[in-house]
């Protein structure tokens, strides 16, 4: 058995890992499914190691919608850098981004995290 004093610390991976089993569980089960314990568990992380890198569920719910609209807005911004046709370039990034980068989910994602924000 590791010794967690022993045990290299990976602060990034372990950030990361919160990060895409939040966003995992709030696809697969709802935001209801997004506690503290469930996301702890699924990244294999104590609720102390949580609050180290997020001070609150809310904080971990911000920095996943965070990072989705940047993946989303960088996106879109190399497809209309990319585009030739300027009229119709908005709007034709915007759906090939949706559709490709399977952000169909954020739409029921963002209904709920703006259920959360009032």
């Amino acid at each position: 058995m590791d010794n967690a004093y022993q045990r290299k610390k990976q602060p990034e991976a372990v950030r990361r890992a919160l990060l895409d089993q939040a966003a995992r569980l709030a696809v697969e089960e709802g935001m209801a499914a997004v506690t503290v314990q469930a996301v702890s568990d699924a990244a294999g992380v104590t609720k102390g190691g949580f609050i180290h890198h997020f001070p609150s569920k809310q904080a971990l719910i911000d920095a996943v919608f965070e990072e989705l609209l940047d993946t989303l807005s960088d996106d879109l911004d190399r497809r209309l850098a990319a585009d030739p046709q300027p009229y119709g370039s908005f709007t034709r990034a915007y759906v090939e981004s949706v559709l490709e980068l399977g952000l169909g989910a954020l739409a029921v994602l963002a209904r709920d995290w703006w259920v959360l924000r009032r």
